[in-house]
């Protein structure tokens, strides 16, 4: 396959221009040609995003001979739909998360794309971000020790208007889907298989949740890791992501899910109640009003508030996924060893009990 990448677009909304944006940031990929079932709808995209060709139809797209590569960019609820109708067409797949609505869908799909040798992957886009490889290096190596504990918030005020994707339950609407999903994979990635859940949710008078909280266990030992998700459409989060191992903990800055800075900071069992050399002075300032602002000066003078790390981007940041999809297509590959389809069944099975949990 040729090392530029000729993609098509399924779906004319936000998310879409965003990766159509992006795809000009990237080493391996341009969008070619877009599609909607209102062909006035693709026509004004293209026009608005220099892209050569719109088709009035989803058919017509995974048609086109001069399309190397498919973005799912539809409603959740066509997602293992139109994920299938590109890979019957033996185009490749990147499919907007969630990957499906439900398990049983995901390994339909993951089933389609062995049995047709057409590369597929969901587009858990953060995973592919340079800080959040960094992080998952630092974790894997054992930079924070043993993981034990990892926390996920993720929450934004929606306008939600009758019958948007936020709010129809027959296009897939629900915060655990659309936000809770991206704790669920990050928990997933860096602490393992999720093994048992709790779960509340707080729901419209449709039954759709808008805001979730769930605690997973990732594996079946007394002592393996667990992990916090909470998510909202009503409410603005901290946004943060944090993983903490036995010695020491990584915190990735708001957004984390655009992660472009991450903290490390050490610390070693039993320190707590050790005597240090600053602690008169920090005992008299805990009994004045400048405590709260002295703190964080004390910290960083002291060299404990840890190791700043930046990884800036230009644009949203969905470059990184099209061209791990382009490295993948140009090495002849029809899966991602970074994004396995088995981790995304995974996660979607884990939000299958999440949701179960909840109801």
């Amino acid at each position: 396959m040729a090392e530029t990448i000729r993609w098509g677009v399924l779906g004319t909304g936000y998310i879409a221009g965003q990766f159509t944006i992006d795809a000009g940031l990237s080493q391996t990929g341009r969008v070619v040609a877009v599609a909607s079932r209102n062909p006035d709808r693709a026509a004004a995209f293209a026009g608005r995003h220099g892209v050569a060709t719109a088709h009035g139809s989803y058919e017509a797209l995974v048609a086109d001979p001069g399309v190397d590569a498919v973005y799912i960019a539809t409603p959740n609820a066509l997602h293992r739909d139109h994920a299938l109708l590109a890979i019957g067409a033996g185009k490749a797949v990147l499919c907007e998360k969630p990957f499906a609505l439900t398990a049983t869908e995901a390994r339909e799909i993951r089933e389609a794309s062995r049995a047709a040798g057409v590369f597929c992957m969901e587009a858990m886009w953060t995973r592919f971000l340079p800080a959040m490889q960094a992080l998952k290096n630092q974790v894997d190596s054992g930079a924070i020790g043993r993981p034990i504990l990892l926390r996920a918030e993720l929450g934004f005020p929606i306008a939600r208007q009758p019958g948007d994707r936020f709010s129809d339950p027959a296009l897939g609407a629900g915060v655990l889907h659309d936000l809770g999903i991206y704790g669920v994979s990050m928990a997933h990635w860096l602490l393992g298989e999720i093994g048992d859940v709790t779960a509340q949710a707080r729901r419209d008078g449709h039954g759709v949740d808008s805001e979730i909280t769930a605690q997973c266990r990732h594996g079946a030992r007394p002592d393996a890791p667990l992990s916090t998700v909470i998510a909202s459409h009503s409410a603005q989060l901290s946004n943060t992501l944090e993983v903490v191992g036995e010695s020491g903990r990584i915190t990735v800055e708001a957004p984390f899910v655009q992660a472009m800075q991450t903290r490390l900071r050490s610390f070693y069992p039993g320190a707590m109640g050790t005597p240090t050399p600053d602690g008169k002075a920090k005992d008299l300032l805990k009994r004045t009003g400048l405590w709260p602002h002295l703190r964080p000066v004390m910290l960083r003078w002291l060299g404990r508030d840890g190791a700043l790390a930046t990884a800036g981007f230009r644009g949203n940041g969905y470059q990184f996924e099209i061209d791990e999809v382009g490295r993948c297509l140009v090495a002849g590959l029809t899966e991602s060893p970074q994004m396995t389809l088995d981790q995304s069944v995974a996660v979607m099975a884990a939000l299958d009990r999440i949701a179960t949990a909840s109801a």
